[in-house]
Formats: structure tokens, C-alpha cells, sequence
């Protein structure tokens, strides 16, 4: 299975049976000229894939810019999780310092089993 295409990745940023709390950061880029957004899916999967069904959606949401922007433009993602199961998605434009925080509660979303396997398994965002 394809982990990115043009217009899509799938990358992992906090790897397996990395000790909690954890967090990790990649850098990503926009894909065409006069990019408006970016959307972010959180997922939880053991594969770089854009195939939906073999990973666990846990959030997603839009990072809208304040400008069109051009192709190649940098922007951060850091993904955190900790203890409680709390995910911290933090997307940064290194060029303007614009930082937007969401959280999402896996345990919330999961049952407590599948929160406990969370622990030893991936957590990756989806870029388009």
C-alpha cells in the first residue's frame, strides 16, 4: 500500500513501544501553489498506508492558513501522548510562528482495552 501519494501522506511520527509520556515532530510540505489548508487525520495503524481500513481514526481537522500559500511551504506536526491517553497534535508555520494545539482523548474514543494497546502501538497523521 501507497504511504503518500501527490497529495496525500501517511507517515508515522511516534513509533512503537516508545516509553510514555512521548512526543515526536516531522516536518511536512504544501503540495500546490495557493494552498489554502491542510487537513490532519490522527490515526493509530501499523503501516504507512492511505488505506482507512487498516488504521483507527482517533481525530481529524483542518489547519487553515491565514494566506494562500506556495507549493513547498514548511509546516510542523508534533504529536504527543501521554499517560492518560491524552494526544496533543501541535502544527507550527516555522515562516510566521503560527501554532494551533488540538487534543484528542483516546480513551474517550476507545475502549479501555484498545486504550492499553495504544501503549505499544503506532500513532501517525494523515497529511492532504
Amino acid at each position: 500500500f501507497p504511504s503518500h501519494d501527490k497529495r496525500h501522506f501517511n507517515s508515522i511520527i511516534l513509533k512503537r513501544g516508545e516509553k510514555l509520556p512521548a512526543s515526536s515532530e516531522e516536518e511536512y510540505y504544501t503540495v500546490s501553489n495557493g494552498q489554502r489548508s491542510v487537513h490532519i487525520d490522527v490515526n493509530e495503524g501499523e503501516v504507512e498506508t492511505l488505506d482507512k481500513v487498516l488504521v483507527t481514526q482517533i481525530g481529524e481537522f483542518v489547519y487553515d492558513f491565514d494566506s494562500p500559500k506556495p507549493e513547498n511551504y514548511p509546516v510542523r506536526i508534533k504529536i504527543g501522548l501521554d499517560l492518560s491517553g491524552i494526544i496533543v497534535v501541535t502544527v507550527t508555520e516555522p515562516q510566521t510562528g503560527k501554532v494551533i494545539v488540538r487534543e484528542f482523548d483516546y480513551t474517550s474514543t476507545t475502549s479501555s482495552q484498545q486504550a492499553e494497546i495504544l501503549r505499544t502501538s503506532l500513532m501517525s497523521a494523515r497529511i492532504s
